[in-house]
């Protein structure tokens, strides 16, 4: 049954794959993702448009975010993730659910990994971020 009312964050997560010949694993000790759609649009405002912008609609897409912390025993480790993005690797990605509850909505798609920053503050735990750039459709589906 589909998940009702406010999700917890918690529970929403990004996978990846970045060997490119699999399905998408768990990016593991992540702290926060995100999966952002978008509308490109282009101008049409002339000399009919009464001195206000006008604009159509052109080509859509998405990017995905990640935050987590460093490890190096994970399939997605950062390791990998640098390895992908050297080699121009297109990755399958998948943003849901952690738990799969049948009803709750799946988007997947792929997309290139376009960066992955480094952190390590003293005292403190070590993290990285990446950022996505998808290409072509995300598909979005029910479990």
């Amino acid at each position: 049954m589909a998940t009702t009312g406010i999700f917890n964050g918690t529970s929403l997560v990004l996978s990846i794959d970045v060997t490119g010949g699999g399905g998408p694993t768990l990016l593991g000790a992540s702290t926060s993702c995100s999966v952002n759609f978008t509308l490109d649009t282009f101008e049409t405002t002339n000399k009919d448009s009464a001195h206000r912008k006008a604009y159509l609609p052109a080509a859509t897409g998405f990017t995905m975010d990640c935050e987590a912390f460093y490890t190096t025993d994970e399939a997605n480790a950062p390791d990998n993730i640098m390895a992908a993005i050297n080699s121009r690797t297109k990755v399958n990605v998948e943003f849901n659910e952690a738990s799969d509850t049948t009803g709750d909505y799946k988007y997947t798609g792929e997309a290139y990994i376009t960066s992955c920053s480094l952190n390590a503050p003293n005292e403190d735990a070590a993290t990285y971020s990446i950022s996505l750039q998808g290409t072509g459709a995300l598909t979005i589906a029910a479990n």
